[in-house]
């Protein structure tokens, strides 16, 4: 019989291998939730239970492991390697090649521990897991490993005590019994070949270091690993480089290859992001129209030749017209990460700001006034964050988000500033000067261009839905220098009305805004074609009931201006989820993102986002607990509503596999006693009184704990039970002798015992006997 103290040791060490394991997974991925991780983990430890319960425990721990013990092992570390392609493929996710190799040594120890029975697997599988531990404790600081090792700590001490209280200290240095080596005819033992040539090619290699010196041997040693980022080879799901390859690195220098997050600046002479606007939504309209000429007076004509602005003329020139041709190329949303301007590191969708319009004449938007109200800036006391001044927000907003943006390709001096931003952060730039806006709330730097490699964290207000409808929506006019609340002179009356109907019943405020917003998601489509030139609005309102996003974006600022509220046309970048790349774990954004959009004035100065274009969304808060176990709630009732007959199969199966339950585990363990033989008839006769007392436990039949074996089943009076009683205790009690019955003959008596007392047969077993051992 196996000793308690020995179960208790292997059940130690499969303890020891879990918790290495739980904490492997969550430093390999650091950045998922700890939940799921340890679900990972709990997945590969579940398959090692599953071997382990075919592995038959041997009759002497001490005796070399069998070499088929080597199968379920290495098909255990392999598993990783067959599995990542599958994972890459349906996920988008994985693992490089250095994390893979762990994930196979993490299952090779647990195929170790699942071999516990013989010592020297018990032994590799308890330093295996000390080996992972230390992996996950230098790779990672995330806080979830930390009680994972307090808990290991615990359990290597209770191990050890285990280990010397049971006097298993062959379990540190191996006896002389644990492996031996025959020889005969009294030869010298052979030389050990491969021993001795690891030797020369360690001491070989120490000496090359010598000579070469150890950086540049790093370096070519990092080439042949295509997950360091060295110019030999690439893997996108690289969590670290050696600085000369894709991945990327950080530096003083502004040339390196990644992102550089240092105070060294280049000018950048690249082109102006609003020749995008030409190439995304096609050329204005052209109308040709007659008009009478007048002579300018000579003043005038002096102001003209000497090219210098009149002194009242403080906005700009640039334009953005409502009717247009088609656009000359189509949004291509193909290779966005080689094509990126920059890449967004954070939750998404997010709306950044390029251009406002405010004064629109019905056919033609015209750019509002910059830099006329400005926001100030002001360097935190600690750090170098940059904090926007501005007036107390409505009680609107949820708690704040932090992002971070790398500019790869960056266009003019165009800084992308979530709407709401609080702080922002630019390497050591820390200068308020440095900065400048354009239009309100739109931050650019300052007489000079965004240089490439530039990483940007912004901390923003996130807007909290439910709460707008407590905010008091500014109404009227903001400054005589702005044309936020101006209609234009020859606008239809049609649309005020259909602004009044939509809102019919509604008090003042946001549910009239969302109104609005609604009907145009709801009612009208996105489609980029052309529009009446002439009255693009009228056209798009009651007519098509299709269009760009910016009709959509135009429709909604003059309709809640007709309201009353101060409305704004902007024009930016769309940050979409569905741009998402797994791989790198950023959100790339390219030129064909180029989006417009409608924004309301807040309390305070502040712009709030209106988004009407159909598959556009704003940023919303991150929900609380109980609001994503509703949600999951819901979606779990959508999806089990569309598959509704394969659920019901499902539950019929585990319905009928449950009543069967007994059953099919008895089947299972037969099968594992025909078709995974051990070599020890003892083993043999072991396995089989287990399967035995587990039929009879099952028929109400147990063996009482006073009793052994060997007595419970004589109590039966059935010849072949007593038979296999004196086989029992011949096993247990004569040592090393061997049985007085050939070895088939003890395996045919184990057959025929499995094959006639079947769960049936111990239940109608009525006449038991009282046998005096």
């Amino acid at each position: 019989m196996v000793p308690e103290t020995d179960r208790f040791v292997r059940r130690l060490t499969f303890a020891l291998v879990v918790l290495a394991s739980m904490a492997t997974e969550i430093a390999a991925d650091d950045l998922r939730p700890v939940s799921q991780s340890l679900g990972l983990a709990m997945a590969w430890v579940a398959l090692a239970v599953i071997i382990n319960g075919f592995i038959p425990l041997p009759a002497n721990s001490r005796a070399t492991p069998p070499r088929w013990i080597i199968f379920p092992c290495l098909g255990l570390a392999a598993l990783p390697f067959v599995i990542e392609p599958f994972r890459r493929d349906w996920t988008g996710a994985g693992y490089p090649l250095e994390l893979q190799m762990v994930a196979g040594f993490r299952n090779m120890a647990l195929g170790f521990a699942a071999c516990a029975g013989w010592r020297l697997c018990l032994r590799l599988a308890c330093v295996s897991s000390l080996f992972l531990m230390l992996f996950a404790v230098i790779m990672t600081n995330h806080r979830g490993t930390m009680p994972v090792l307090g808990l290991y700590g615990a359990a290597g001490s209770v191990w050890l005590a285990a280990v010397h209280w049971s006097g298993l200290r062959q379990f540190f240095v191996a006896g002389d019994n644990a492996l031996s080596l025959d020889v005969s005819g009294g030869r010298p033992a052979p030389l050990p070949k491969l021993a001795l040539a690891l030797g020369l090619l360690v001491v070989g290699g120490v000496i090359a270091l010598t000579f070469v010196g150890p950086q540049q041997i790093a370096g070519t040693l990092g080439e042949l690993f295509p997950t360091s980022g060295g110019t030999g080879g690439f893997d996108p799901f690289a969590r670290g480089g050696i600085g000369d390859g894709d991945d990327e690195t950080k530096g003083k220098s502004p040339k390196s290859t990644g992102m550089t997050q240092s105070d060294t600046f280049l000018d950048t002479p690249l082109p102006s992001l609003y020749d995008l606007i030409s190439d995304m939504y096609g050329e204005p309209y052209k109308i040709q129209e007659q008009e009478r000429s007048i002579a300018l007076d000579p003043l005038t004509m002096k102001a003209l030749e000497s090219q210098k602005k009149p002194a009242d003329n403080l906005r700009p020139n640039r334009e953005f017209a409502a009717g247009r041709t088609a656009p000359r190329q189509n949004r291509d949303m193909s290779d966005r990460t080689a094509r990126a301007m920059f890449e967004v590191e954070g939750r998404t969708p997010l709306h950044l700001r390029l251009t406002a319009y405010d004064g629109f004449d019905g056919r033609v938007w015209r750019e509002a006034p910059a830099g006329v109200r400005q926001v100030l800036l002001e360097k935190e006391e600690t750090g170098h964050w940059m904090r926007v001044v501005s007036r107390e927000p409505p009680e609107a907003f949820a708690p704040p988000e932090r992002h971070r943006f790398k500019l790869t390709a960056p266009e003019g001096p165009f800084l992308p500033t979530p709407p709401h931003t609080t702080r922002f952060w630019v390497a050591m730039v820390n200068d308020p000067n440095f900065y400048g806006w354009g239009q309100d709330r739109i931050l650019r730097f300052a007489e000079r261009n965004a240089p490439a490699g530039t990483v940007l964290e912004t901390e923003c207000r996130v807007v909290e839905p439910k709460k707008l409808v407590t905010v008091n929506f500014p109404v009227g006019r903001v400054g005589e220098r702005f044309l936020h609340s101006d209609l234009p002179p020859d606008l239809s009356p049609e649309i005020p009305a259909l602004a009044r109907e939509w809102t019919r019943g509604l008090p003042p405020g946001w549910p009239q805004i969302a109104a609005i917003i609604d009907r145009l998601k709801s009612e009208y489509a996105v489609e980029a074609k052309a529009t009446d030139p002439r009255d693009p609005l009228g056209e798009f309102l009651f007519h098509s009931r299709r269009g760009p996003d910016y009709l959509f974006a135009s429709a909604t600022a003059i309709l809640v201006r007709s309201l009353g509220y101060p409305t704004r046309l902007v024009s930016g970048f769309y940050v979409s989820p569905e741009a998402y790349d797994p791989v790198t774990r950023h959100t790339p954004v390219v030129r064909e993102d180029l989006h417009f959009w409608a924004e309301v004035m807040l309390p305070g100065g502040d712009w709030l986002v209106l988004e009407s274009t159909p598959g556009h969304h704003t940023l919303a808060p991150e929900i609380s607990l109980s609001e994503r176990l509703l949600l999951a709630a819901s979606r779990l009732g959508t999806w089990a509503q569309e598959h509704a007959i394969e659920i019901g199969i499902g539950i019929g199966m585990a319905l009928l596999g449950f009543m069967f339950r007994r059953r099919l585990r008895d089947r299972l363990a037969v099968w594992r006693w025909h078709f995974i033989p051990v070599t020890d008839w003892r083993a043999n006769v072991t396995d089989t009184v287990r399967l035995l007392e587990r039929r009879g436990g099952w028929a109400g039949k147990p063996r009482a704990g006073s009793e052994t074996q060997a007595v419970w089943l004589r109590r039966t009076g059935h010849e072949e039970l007593i038979q296999l009683s004196r086989i029992i205790e011949w096993a247990a009690y004569a040592g090393p002798l061997p049985a007085p019955w050939p070895v088939d003959e003890v395996r045919q008596v184990c057959r025929d015992v499995v094959r006639a007392w079947t769960v049936r047969r111990w239940r109608e077993t009525s006449n038991i006997e009282e046998v005096i051992a």
